[in-house]
């Protein structure tokens, strides 16, 4: 049987949600990435920010939300 196509979350947008941590309680805290063009653009910018998220960790420099 063949896959279907990946088709947009919310709408016209395509999501992808990673973890950034854990609440207080356990639960996982998660952000979510969105784009028009694919997921895979979505997954992008998620590991992009992951990135400039560490960096900005370990510089002590605030992240800038551009």
């Amino acid at each position: 049987m063949p896959r279907k196509k990946e088709a947009p979350n919310h709408g016209e947008y395509y999501e992808y949600k990673i973890s950034v941590g854990k609440r207080l309680d356990g639960s996982p805290n998660r952000k979510s990435f969105y784009s028009k063009i694919s997921k895979q653009d979505a997954k992008n910018a998620a590991e992009e920010w992951r990135i400039n998220e560490k960096a900005h960790a370990l510089v002590g420099l605030p992240l800038n939300n551009d």
